[in-house]
């Protein structure tokens, strides 16, 4: 868990009218602010993608360790540094818990949760360290709780199994801060002889010395330190709160729920979230959408991946496959741009235009490449591997399909960027390659097939890698797994970062239909009939609570 530090704000709602929802009350409360966590909440205690990050990264660390174990220096001791909260264990219900409620951190409130907290180790955690330890690599767990939780925080470590040798490898901090910093105690383990080989945390000032304020100059240090991440550097997801929300504006922590709200309308003013018109829908996805669009994080997530693609193909020669390929869908993958329908509703009441289609030659427009993924791609065309981009884009905004307009502006918008085989034969789009029943199915293991059996281009081909940012997008129903359900992920979580890699996308609209629609028939509801009011509910009736949460709060942090 992150200690929050900053503040301070400038009101952009004048210059960004659009963004400013028109019924928003003049004086957004603590209670308004809190309601902005709630997808970002959904995605990292719901979604399977999110599991499929953690098993990637640890799948990634576990094949790369011996390299850096032979590296390392003669005559120093071994050492692997990792974060402790949403890095091994899940802490974001702390934060989830404010939905509805004016309350926001304190420190008080803080050690109660370290104290009690209800929580659970996060997917492939334990076993890598474990591992590590097992090859006589001590560990060493820094974090950004107080020295007051120490002994409980060692415990619930070992309740849980991972490996702890004794109190001087957990290093905490006293409430006022007034300790080394993170990289102070890296340096400090450092000083006592040690080689860090890894490092891990949710928080990029668990990987290094990052800036703390001015989210484009995070995004810059990521890009200058890009080569570490997937290999002595592993970041993992943290939608819900950190430093990127932080570096939105100076003193970002001091501000006014109103500021604050402002400060993150701001920040995504360049991208595609006025389109939203369902203002509930707007609010709950604002922290997602804050950090998928301007965080740091995100970049260093997407190089992380990409870091570890070029690894495998770097390891394995093409010949020895049969006209090997590497599958990639491309919203959310390849280009970052996220279709769908803006409110997640085909009420009758909805009386948008088909913005999922026509979206396609407009927003379209701005799209830019992932981070990686061009270079990624290119270096794996010249090995020797074919791309095939796989995607559920329909070819055309209108029933007949022979327009093909959108296929037509995929491959230019590729093209533009440089991606390699950006053609016809290359990219795949939804109505292409169905199934023997016809138009209805056109799921993306149809695709895969086609590409296996050579019915695209007359060649059989050996898929040796599939890249996506939904578990749809990878062959899970293929090894009779469901791709919606966490369980088949952690029955393939050896594929992750292997098989699969994947590129974290919060704002996947069709894992969010898919998710609030299996809820709402739990009670009998159909989700895409119900209006946007009935809809916030579901959304809000699975975050997670903390009972605990409403003990009295009087100090601050």
């Amino acid at each position: 868990m992150l200690t929050i530090k900053t503040a301070s704000t400038f009101l952009f709602c004048a210059a960004l009218s659009a963004l400013c929802w028109s019924d928003q009350p003049d004086d957004y409360s603590q209670k308004d602010l809190n309601e902005e966590i709630v997808i970002a909440g959904h995605w990292q205690h719901y979604a399977p993608e999110y599991d499929a990050l953690f098993y990637q990264a640890f799948n990634t660390a576990r094949q790369n360790l011996p390299e850096l174990i032979q590296k390392a220096p003669q005559g120093k001791k071994l050492a692997i540094v990792t974060d402790i909260d949403d890095t091994l264990l899940e802490g974001v219900t702390y934060f989830t818990s404010l939905r509805g409620t004016d309350q926001q951190r304190t420190t008080e409130r803080s050690i109660r949760w370290w104290q009690n907290q209800p929580t659970y180790a996060l997917p492939g955690t334990v076993r890598f360290f474990n591992d590590a330890h097992n090859q006589g690599i001590e560990v060493f767990y820094i974090s950004g709780r107080y020295n007051e939780v120490k002994e409980v925080t060692i415990k619930r470590l070992k309740e849980f199994g991972y490996p702890v040798i004794d109190q001087n490898h957990v290093l905490l901090q006293e409430t006022d801060y007034k300790v080394l910093s993170k990289e102070g105690k890296r340096q400090a383990i450092r000083d006592q002889g040690y080689q860090i080989l890894m490092v891990f945390g949710d928080q990029l000032s668990d990987l290094g010395e990052s800036p703390d304020h001015d989210y484009r100059l995070r995004r810059q240090w990521v890009i200058d330190n890009k080569a570490h991440f997937g290999r002595d550097w592993y970041l993992l997801p943290n939608v819900a709160y950190g430093a990127w929300e932080e570096s939105l504006a100076p003193d970002y922590s001091k501000m006014t729920p109103q500021e604050k709200h402002d400060s993150r309308l701001a920040a995504l003013g360049n991208s595609r979230f006025h389109v939203i018109t369902d203002q509930d829908y707007a609010r709950h996805l604002t922290l997602a959408s804050v950090w998928t669009h301007t965080s740091a994080d995100f970049t260093a997530l997407c190089y992380q991946a990409y870091n570890r693609a070029g690894q495998l193909i770097s390891k394995t020669s093409s010949d020895l496959y049969n006209n090997p390929v590497i599958i990639a869908d491309i919203d959310g993958t390849v280009l970052d741009f996220t279709p769908a329908k803006a409110n997640l509703t085909n009420t009758p009441a909805d009386i948008r235009t088909p913005f999922e289609q026509n979206g396609y030659l407009t927003e379209h427009q701005y799209s830019k490449p992932i981070p990686g993924a061009v270079d990624f791609l290119n270096a794996a065309s010249q090995k020797g591997y074919e791309i095939f981009y796989v995607s559920s884009r329909p070819l055309s905004t209108t029933p007949a399909p022979e327009n093909n307009n959108i296929e037509k502006a995929t491959i230019d918008k590729l093209s533009e960027f440089h991606f390699p085989f950006a053609d016809q034969q290359h990219v795949l789009l939804k109505e292409e390659f169905c199934s023997s029943h016809g138009k209805e199915d056109c799921r993306k293991e149809h695709k895969r097939t086609a590409i296996r059996n050579g019915a695209v281009d007359h060649k059989k081909h050996d898929i040796v890698m599939i890249i996506g940012d939904f578990m749809s997008d990878f062959s899970l129903t293929e090894q009779q797994l469901s791709p919606d359900q966490k369980e088949s992920v952690a029955a393939a979580a050896q594929q992750f970062g292997n098989d699969y890699i994947v590129i974290p996308n919060p704002l996947n609209t069709i894992w969010q239909r898919q998710f609030y629609s299996r809820e709402a028939n739990k009670q009998g509801k159909d989700f895409k009939r119900m209006n946007w009011s009935e809809q916030a509910e579901i959304r809000r009736s699975l975050t997670r609570d903390w009972p605990d949460k409403f003990a009295s709060d009087h100090k601050s942090e």
